[in-house]
């Protein structure tokens, strides 16, 4: 079985949706994203200026549109999270400039944030972006790590929204990354 690529990186424009944003335009669904995924990156430790904060958020946004335009490169941007089987995918960011405050003063470095979406064929030709994280560094180099979604599928209501039927698309709430 060949593996699934991901919509983002299909050359041709891709529509986007946050999971909690009602919103019809696209650029609420960015900005939700936007935020979440830059709320990711909070941790009692680091410090944010008002630059840092413009370059992270701008990166963010920068390969969102990336991949609403189609043209991330497999691997290094979107991963397929099934083993190229099924719609669920990983887009990364990989260096992304954050300052941590140690003992020892500040401590200038990289975060990895990832965005776990779906494209189920009710999108279209489209994704759908369901939760965003830092990646833990110290996880690096192991085969998976487990994160766990509380509460009701989380596009259980855009897909009734897009579709107009009432069903679950197949990303579950447990994921293996």
């Amino acid at each position: 079985m060949s593996q699934r690529i991901s919509n983002c990186s299909s050359g041709i424009g891709v529509d986007f949706y946050w999971r909690e944003t009602q919103s019809k335009s696209r650029q609420d669904h960015l900005d939700a994203a936007v935020d979440e995924i830059y709320g990711a990156l909070q941790a009692p430790t680091r410090r944010w200026n008002r630059f840092s904060t413009i370059s992270a958020r701008g990166d963010i946004r920068a390969l969102l549109i990336k991949a609403t335009e189609g043209k991330l490169e497999p691997i290094k941007h979107v991963k397929s999270l099934r083993n190229g089987v099924g719609d669920l995918f990983e887009i990364r960011w990989q260096h992304l400039a954050v300052c941590d405050q140690t003992e020892n003063g500040l401590v200038y470095g990289s975060a990895l944030a990832r965005l776990i979406h779906i494209e189920p064929i009710e999108a279209s030709v489209g994704f759908i972006g369901i939760l965003a994280f830092e990646k833990d560094r110290s996880a690096e180099g192991k085969n998976f790590k487990m994160i766990r979604l509380t509460g009701p599928r989380p596009t259980q209501c855009l897909v009734r929204k897009l579709t107009g039927e009432s069903r679950s698309v197949s990303c579950g709430t447990n994921f293996l990354i």
